[in-house]
């Protein structure tokens, strides 16, 4: 995996913004961009946000879901 320099996004979740730092990823001849929000400008409560994927509690889950849907939207944003 390789970071892609300068490639973040930020997304409103509950009562505070969340950064999440964009990754490269080949597989085959697909690309993935996994997001990552255990980076310095987060929270400590933040950062665990993508620490498993589906794990946690429903709250866990639900910013899951607005950061893979809303933040994964912007990460594309730049190929489009």
């Amino acid at each position: 995996m390789k970071l892609i320099p300068d490639v973040k996004v930020q997304v409103e979740l509950s009562q505070n913004s969340v950064a999440a730092q964009v990754w490269s990823l080949q597989v085959g001849r697909l690309r993935l961009l996994p997001l990552d929000t255990n980076i310095p400008e987060n929270a400590p409560e933040d950062r665990k946000i993508t620490y498993q994927l589906y794990g946690g509690d429903l709250e866990i889950r639900l910013k899951q879901e607005i950061l893979l849907g809303i933040g994964g939207y912007r990460a594309l944003e730049p190929w489009a």
